[in-house]
C-alpha cells in the first residue's frame, strides 16, 4: 500500500476529474492510503467564499466542495504540524537559497511544511502541480540534502496524471 498525500492544489484537479462515488471506489482498493495535514486545511479554508461552482445544478462555495472533500478523503489520517517539521522547512528553506531559490520565505514555507510532514511521518509519495516552489529543482535538492542529513527518506513527488493512473491501478514503482 502507497501512502500518499496531496498537496492542496490538488484537491481542485480531483473535483474535476473524478465523481465522488467513482473516488471513493478507487481508495476502497486499499492500495493507496490518503493522508492529510493542518497546512493543506488551512490553505483549504483560505479559499474566498465568494467562488462558487455548479454541483449537482445548484451553485456552491468551492471553499466548503473543497473542505467537504478534503475530510472525506483524509478522514482520521492527519497529520498534526510538530516542531521538528517546521524546523525541517526551515532547513529546506536554507538549503533551497543555497541551491540558488529566489521565492520568498512566505511564498514557499507552507510546500516545505507539507513536504517536512510526509517526509517525518515517512509516507511514500506527494502528489503536487506546484512546479514553480513545491517542485522546482532548487526544492527538490533541498529536501534530499535535508533529508539525507537528517536520516528521512524523502517522498517520491507525482503529478496529477501520475495519481490518476495510481488510482485506476497502474504500478508507480
Amino acid at each position: 500500500m502507497k501512502r500518499v498525500m496531496l498537496d492542496t492544489n490538488i484537491y481542485e484537479h480531483i473535483l474535476r476529474h473524478f465523481s465522488e462515488g467513482e473516488l471513493q471506489s478507487l481508495l476502497g482498493q486499499n492500495f493507496i492510503m490518503l493522508y492529510g495535514n493542518e497546512v493543506v486545511r488551512m490553505e483549504l479554508r483560505e479559499i474566498s467564499t465568494a467562488l462558487k461552482i455548479t454541483v449537482d445544478k445548484r451553485l456552491r462555495s468551492l471553499r466548503v466542495i473543497l473542505l467537504s472533500l478534503y475530510d472525506s478523503l483524509n478522514g482520521k489520517h492527519v497529520c498534526a504540524i510538530t516542531n521538528e517539521m517546521e524546523a525541517m522547512a526551515e532547513k529546506y528553506y536554507v538549503a533551497y537559497r543555497m541551491a540558488g531559490g529566489i521565492k520568498p520565505k512566505d511564498k514557499i514555507l507552507n510546500d516545505f511544511v507539507i513536504v517536512a510532514c510526509a517526509a517525518s511521518k515517512n509516507l511514500d509519495i506527494v502528489v503536487s502541480e506546484d512546479a514553480k516552489t513545491m517542485l522546482s529543482p532548487e526544492a527538490l535538492s533541498a529536501y534530499r540534502l535535508v533529508n539525507s542529513l537528517d536520516s528521512k527518506r524523502t517522498p517520491d513527488f507525482i503529478s496529477f496524471e501520475d495519481f490518476k493512473k495510481a488510482l485506476r491501478g497502474v504500478n508507480l514503482d
